[in-house]
């Protein structure tokens, strides 16, 4: 076991699934079993009817048929969103807010229980209290949505210490416990809502110990649920002919598809067909799925997979052959059409013994957790600990391209600063020009995003560079970024002329104000989770 004195756990906080994890006093990263002794826990909250009960796991997973107006799921796909703009589910398309015990819950504070849960396994495995952890995200997650995750780890009761991008978790865990030799990695990263496709840099012999991110590229919308929703909307289509009647308009029925669903889904990876019943409106349906069937019908998805794959390639300069490794992270990639495609696209033969799809993002979350208290001296790791892990960096990248609003030919565009891809830390300086006679202040408008309309683009904050001698139109203004490891940015404006300038620390801005998270974390603490 590790020291009492400061234990700092791995989260995989997954859309369909989590995982916690730790490293033992020998520098081994290990999953911590939940109560149920099962290593990864269903993403999935229920609210009991008496307030301030929720049960997280499986057994909320199995109330799903039963209870389903009780039960959320996938709420990862709503970090990021203002707790009444929740992803529309209901057939009306109506937005479904997470409303219970009379109030509007954000998807921070349902994260929150889950991450709750996680913490409470830990301390319960450990035989210690856990205050600290490094929690993943997906590499493609914004700064709105990396602060929502941020924000549900503080209602949960935890300092979030670092946010890790998930693709680089699972080459610290490949890279640590299996790379030999100096390698550049393809992580596949496809989990139940979440898609990303990162390109690594694994260099972990001699004196620099480095895994270093080289390029990126994902979609938060694409996952193993997309995959499911299309043999709901098959199954619905084949029942609808036998019966005249639509299944999903039956709630019961829509909430008994989508577990059928994904068992389906499951048993098509092992097996060339598996039969689905339906049960809705007084009637019901068997009805056979094939494999070729199944890949008929998600064959668009299986698109979108590629062409993210090459992008991220050409994005970065390299070809397949330039690739030593493929790792498959996430329950998805058990399909045998994405096993498929990836060996038919690379020419590589697939090791899918490299690293645990469901195990290795918790994992490298631990790793770096330690990698993190011993570069800070936190905490009292082991000789074995350091010898293995001491020195060890993992580099990332920007996700996205970061900018400022600028005028050109006289409309508004979004310049770019920071490209997508750039390793960090970093600094890149432009230099902007004042548009009219004795203009007394600048507005600079810290953009994130790839398109240079300012509307398709997030806001990260807004500042006033103010102007103290009044100058002619086209005087320069010099902006710097500079892109620190841990993800912060300080933005420097100058007045070049005067020589003045402002300096503005970014603070990441989630849909929750302070007040609102502390709010959160005062109401967490009174509801009692249970798996």
């Amino acid at each position: 076991m590790p020291s009492a004195k400061n234990v700092v756990i791995g989260i995989d906080l997954g859309t369909t699934y989590s995982a916690v994890a730790y490293v033992d006093e020998h520098g081994e990263a290990r999953i911590i079993p939940n109560g149920q002794s099962e290593r990864i826990t269903p993403s999935v909250v229920l609210f009991q009817e008496a307030e301030n009960q929720v049960v997280v796991g499986q057994n909320a997973k199995d109330e799903i048929d039963n209870q389903p107006e009780r039960v959320v799921d996938f709420v990862k796909r709503e970090m990021g969103k203002r707790k009444e703009a929740v992803r529309a589910e209901e057939n009306d398309g109506t937005p479904k807010p997470f409303h219970f015990w009379g109030r509007t819950l954000s998807p921070e504070e349902i994260s929150g229980f889950v991450l709750k849960s996680l913490k409470q396994d830990a301390e319960r495995e450990l035989g210690v209290p856990i205050t600290d952890a490094v929690v993943t995200v997906p590499a493609y997650f914004n700064d709105s949505e990396r602060q929502a995750t941020k924000d549900a780890g503080t209602i949960a009761g935890l300092n979030v210490r670092h946010i890790l991008n998930e693709p680089t978790a699972a080459a610290l865990a490949y890279g640590v416990m299996k790379a030999e030799q100096p390698q550049k990695v393809f992580v596949f990263d496809l989990g139940g809502g979440t898609f990303d496709v990162t390109v690594l840099d694994i260099q972990l012999s001699g004196k620099n110990k480095e895994i270093k991110m080289i390029q990126t590229n994902g979609d938060h919308r694409l996952g193993g649920k997309d995959w499911d929703d299309r043999i709901i909307k098959y199954v619905a289509k084949q029942f609808q002919m036998e019966h005249g009647k639509d299944p999903l308009e039956d709630r019961d029925a829509k909430a008994d598809l989508r577990v059928r669903a994904e068992k389906a889904k499951r048993a098509l990876s092992a097996n060339p067909s598996t039969t689905i019943i339906c049960n809705a409106h007084g009637e019901k349906s068997k009805i056979v799925l094939t494999r070729e069937k199944f890949e008929e019908l998600t064959a668009s998805l299986m698109e979108r997979c590629n062409a993210l794959c090459e992008l991220v390639l050409k994005e970065c300069g390299m070809q397949w052959r330039d690739i030593d490794n493929i790792l498959l992270a996430g329950g998805s990639t058990r399909m045998p059409m994405v096993q498929e495609m990836l060996q038919r696209k690379s020419g590589k033969t697939l090791r899918t013994d490299l690293v645990n799809p469901d195990e290795c993002v918790a994992l490298g979350a631990a790793i770096q957790a330690s990698i993190l208290a011993i570069a800070e001296g936190d905490g009292e790791a082991s000789r074995e600990t350091i010898a293995k892990l001491g020195g060890v960096k993992a580099r990332d990248v920007t996700s996205h391209r970061l900018g400022m609003v600028s005028l050109r030919n006289g409309k508004e565009v979004v310049a770019e600063i920071i490209p997508k891809g750039t390793p960090v830390p970093c600094a890149f300086s432009k230099t902007f020009y004042t548009l009219e006679d004795g203009q007394r202040n600048v507005l600079m408008q810290i953009k994130e995003g790839e398109s240079e309309e300012p509307e398709h683009t997030t806001t990260i904050q807004e500042a006033l560079l103010p102007i103290v001698n009044p100058m002619p139109a086209g005087a320069p203004i010099a902006v710097t970024y500079q892109f620190s490891a841990d993800g912060m940015l300080l933005v420097i404006g100058k007045d070049v002329t005067n020589d003045k300038e402002i300096r503005v620390q970014i603070e990441r801005k989630g849909n929750l104000t302070p007040e609102e998270v502390r709010q959160g974390a005062s109401r967490a603490k009174q509801v009692e989770v249970t798996g």
